[in-house]
């Protein structure tokens, strides 16, 4: 004989159970939704970082072989008054050609930046200081100041860090 017990609407509970675990179910989803929304971004930032690192990277190394150049021409520099001076805001190290008579150069580094281009320098032309050269008044000697800009770009072409100094060959 059946019970009929089991028919009774009044001794099942777990209808009541399933807006409640479904309601849950749906925080839950939202939650983990925002949270690998922030991960996604941090990961993002994180790839920007590194990409901004190796484009200054390649231009830091740029800029060294620019100041090497300089330090082993410093008299080919001298000799050459016709150089004009670069604007860093304007040159992109690739397209634009360097000025006349200028020294630019391509420093080639390793593949292990994975760098979207060659990072390069230009060496311009030397600005004069006077300087004083010993204790008595009057006496002055020439200094020479090259000023050396180097562009390096990262991984992407979004990512250029454009460096420029002024060197004094010793």
């Amino acid at each position: 004989m059946i019970s009929k017990l089991a028919f009774y609407p009044a001794r099942q509970r777990g209808a009541a159970a399933l807006p409640i675990i479904m309601i849950l179910m749906i925080i839950m989803l939202v939650l983990a939704s925002a949270g690998m929304d922030d991960t996604v971004m941090q990961e993002r930032m994180a790839g920007n970082l590194r990409d901004r690192e190796a484009a200054f990277q390649a231009a830091e190394a740029a800029l060294r072989e620019g100041e090497e150049w300089v330090q082993g021409n410093q008299a080919t520099a001298l000799a050459n008054p016709e150089l004009t001076a670069l604007d860093a805001r304007t040159w992109d190290g690739a397209t634009t050609p360097a000025p006349t008579g200028s020294r630019a150069g391509i420093y080639a580094t390793s593949s292990e930046l994975q760098l979207n281009s060659a990072p390069v320098f230009y060496a311009g032309p030397p600005v004069l200081l006077w300087a004083n050269a010993g204790v008595e008044v009057g006496i002055e000697t020439p200094r020479y100041l090259y000023p050396v800009i180097a562009r390096g770009v990262g991984g992407t072409d979004n990512a250029v860090v454009v460096l420029r100094t002024f060197f004094e060959p010793n």
